[in-house]
Order: structure tokens, then sequence, then C-alpha cells
């Protein structure tokens, strides 16, 4: 029996425990530096059969990434997942040019909530190396999906299995065109207990993360706490102050930052894709635009070039240095 295959059955056998996993292995050998060589000898040791592969209709290895793997995420194995499922596009995970933004929220959001995040959600489609991460509840969490470009979802319950059924497609489609990721058998049903302990992948996996609507011991804020555990920046829209909203209010006053409006969601976003100044002057013309919209303000300049905010200022100081533009007592932009 190869590796994975001894590892996949441990884990089964474990009922999905990594952690458990993680520490007999950590208490046997090294393996911080995804020592392949020292792994095999010490589960070649194990007793392990493989009866267990059947009760989970397991029959193949493909669609299954392990932790001793090149390409599977250290921030996983550092929050106790270390055996996943998927389907999709894998890369996605590891690709350094998309800024990856987890949305969660109520699954039965207000009219309002609704319209705040489909605005937002507009804003976002709108810039490049985007990549939103959700789970796949109804609500906060299928606007977020439905209206990305790049997404990733982290399900509560096997890859094959369809929870809520009401958004089937829309995992399929995800699983075509994005990446769909579990810690459970494809077949697995969800269990309660499966959604708040998933929730720590979402907040891991992502650069931001933006609750809505979180109500009391709901299952969003445990994202959102996992974020500030976890250092993340966490953005917690003040949309009501509602009993829906007591959740929201518990993670701003453990350190989540407001915003009101969508928009302040721009200025959060960082890319690690580094913006020559001059570049930028010559590929969007930022003259021309200042130009045509005389007294553009910073958050407006920021949208149009799809660039944060602290980089638009970096840029239209430079320019203002240069005598090619100058700022009112508004702080609003004029060509010069």
């Amino acid at each position: 029996m190869n590796i994975k295959l001894k590892i996949l059955c441990l884990y089964l056998k474990n009922n999905f425990n990594f952690f458990k996993i993680k520490k007999i292995i950590e208490n046997s050998i090294d393996i911080n530096e995804k020592n392949k060589d020292e792994l095999e000898k010490f589960v070649e040791k194990l007793d392990i059969s493989e009866e267990i592969l059947a009760k989970y209709k397991i029959e193949s290895l493909e669609n299954i990434k392990f932790f001793f793997e090149e390409d599977f995420p250290d921030i996983l194995y550092q929050n106790n997942a270390g055996v996943i499922f998927f389907k999709g596009n894998w890369n996605l995970l590891n690709d350094k040019n998309l800024f990856k933004i987890a949305v969660v929220g109520s699954r039965k959001p207000t009219t309002l909530t609704t319209k705040w995040t489909e605005e937002l959600m507009k804003l976002l489609m709108e810039l490049e190396n985007i990549c939103v991460i959700s789970g796949l509840a109804t609500g906060i969490d299928t606007i977020a999906l439905k209206n990305s470009k790049i997404r990733i979802s982290i399900l509560g319950n096997g890859i094959d299995y369809y929870y809520p059924p009401t958004n089937k497609k829309l995992q399929q489609i995800i699983a075509e065109e994005g990446l769909i990721l579990s810690e459970y058998p494809p077949k697995q049903p969800p269990q309660k207990y499966f959604f708040p302990y998933r929730n720590r992948l979402i907040a891991a996996l992502a650069d931001l993360v933006i609750v809505i609507q979180a109500a009391k011991n709901s299952g969003s804020i445990t994202t959102g706490k996992y974020a500030l555990e976890m250092g993340k920046e966490l953005l917690v829209p003040f949309i009501s102050a509602s009993p829906e909203f007591e959740g929201s209010k518990e993670l701003i006053n453990n350190g989540g930052r407001i915003v009101t409006k969508p928009e302040e969601i721009l200025n959060y976003l960082t890319f690690s894709k580094k913006i020559d100044n001059k570049n930028v002057e010559e590929n969007t013309n930022i003259l021309k635009i200042i130009s045509d919209k005389p007294g553009i303000t910073i958050e407006e300049l920021s949208y149009i070039l799809n660039i944060p905010i602290p980089k638009t200022i970096e840029i239209v100081t430079n320019l203002e240095l240069e005598g090619k533009i100058f700022f009112d007592f508004n702080y609003s932009i004029f060509i010069k």
C-alpha cells in the first residue's frame, strides 16, 4: 500500500480528525520540510487496512491532495488540514497574483443586506485578480459566489454531495470553473459541527475576510473569530442595529473594522503584484482620466485604476510634484 493510500485510510479510520494524525506523526518524525522519505518509513510500520475505503466508496486518489505534496499550501497544514478532496483548479490556491477575499454571512439576509452585498460584488467583479472564497449556504454565500469571476467554495460535506440542494447547479459550475474543497469524503452528508470547523479554512485561505450580517452564535461569526485569531484583516459592514447583527457588533468590539459603504472595501485591497508608477500612467492615461473628470477624488481614481488607495496616493503625489496636477481644499484633483 502506498503512502497516500495509508494516510487516507488512517484519516478515514480516525473520523476525518487530521489533528490527531498530525500529532501522532509529529511526535515521531520531523515533517517541517515535507520529508517524504521519513514519512514513508514511518507510515510503512503502521498496520492499516484498506477495507475502510469501501465504506466511503473511494475508488481513486485522483481528486485528493495530501499535506506532504509540494503544491499543498502550508496554511492548510498549519490549520490542521492534511487531506483535502477537491474538484476544479487546485492551482488557484497557490496563485500569488490573486487577492483572495472571504465573503460570508447570514442565510437569511435582510433586503438592505442583500442590496449591500450585491453592490459589493458588482464592485469586485470589475476588478482583476480577485478570488472570492465562501461556503455554499443560501443567502450571503450564494450571492457572493454567483457574482464572482474567480471563486473557491469550501464545503461542510463531501464534494459529490449537494447541500443545500438548491445550490446543486452552482456547486457544479464552481467545480468546472473554479475550485470546490472539502475535508470530507465525496459522498459524506453534512453534520452540524462540520460547518463551524470548516470556517477556519475559509479564514485561513483569505487575504481579507468580510462578514455580513452575523447573528449571535451564527456560523459566520465563527469565521470572523478565526480571522481575528489568525491576524487577518476583518471587515464588518454596519448596516443595521437590529438583533440580526448582534454577532457583527461582537466582531467589531473584538477588533473587526467597521465599513458602511461597499466602496470602502477598496481601501483594504492590497496586491502582491508591484505597480510601476510610470507604467500605470502610460497604460491607463491617468492625466486623461483627471482631465475628463475634473474634481475626481482619490477614492474614485483608485476605483477606476483598479489599484489600492495607498498606491493611488503615491502616484498622484508624484504627479503633483511634477506640476501636472493640483488639489483643491476638498482634496479633489484637477489638471494644472
